[in-house]
C-alpha cells in the first residue's frame, strides 16, 4: 500500500502537469492567433472599412476624372487591364505607404490599371469595389 506521503506527491504531479498541459496549450494558441494577425493585420480593417472610404473616394475620383479629360481626351489610352502578383496587396488611398487602406486585392484579381507618371511606380487601379493605389510591381499583363 502506498503511504500518505507518496499519494500527496502524485497529487501534486498530477496537478502540476495539468496546469502546465493548460499553459502551453495557451501558449501554443496565443502563437498561432498572431502569427495570424501579423501577417496581414490590416485585413480585417480593411475590410470593415471599404464601403464609407468607397464612397468618398469615388466621388473624389469622378471630379478629378472630369477635370482631366476635358483638357485631354485621350487619356484613356492609358488605361489598361492587368492582374494582382501578390496573394494579398493592400489597396492605399494615395501613392505612398503612408495614406490608408482603402481595400484588399487578392492574386490572380483582374483590376483597371491608369498608368501615372510616378517615379516609385504608384498606379492608380479600379476595381468593382473601390479605387485606389499600388505599387506596379505587384501587378503583372497576363495571369
Amino acid at each position: 500500500m502506498n503511504t500518505r506521503g507518496e499519494i500527496k506527491m502524485n497529487n501534486r504531479k498530477r496537478i502540476i502537469i495539468i496546469i502546465l498541459t493548460i499553459l502551453v496549450t495557451s501558449l501554443i494558441s496565443f502563437v498561432i492567433i498572431m502569427q495570424h494577425n501579423f501577417m496581414n493585420p490590416d485585413f480585417a480593417t480593411a475590410e470593415s472599412t471599404v464601403e464609407p472610404t468607397n464612397a468618398k473616394e469615388e466621388n473624389v475620383v469622378e471630379v478629378k476624372v472630369e477635370e482631366k479629360q476635358k483638357p485631354h481626351e485621350d487619356e484613356k489610352e492609358t488605361i489598361s487591364i492587368q492582374y494582382v502578383a501578390a496573394e494579398l496587396l493592400n489597396v492605399r488611398e494615395g501613392p505612398g505607404t503612408e495614406t490608408d487602406i482603402v481595400g484588399v486585392v487578392t492574386l490572380d484579381q483582374e483590376v483597371e490599371v491608369e498608368e501615372m507618371n510616378n517615379p516609385d511606380g504608384w498606379v492608380k487601379i479600379t476595381t468593382e469595389d473601390f479605387t485606389g493605389y499600388v505599387n506596379s510591381k505587384y501587378l503583372e499583363k497576363d495571369k
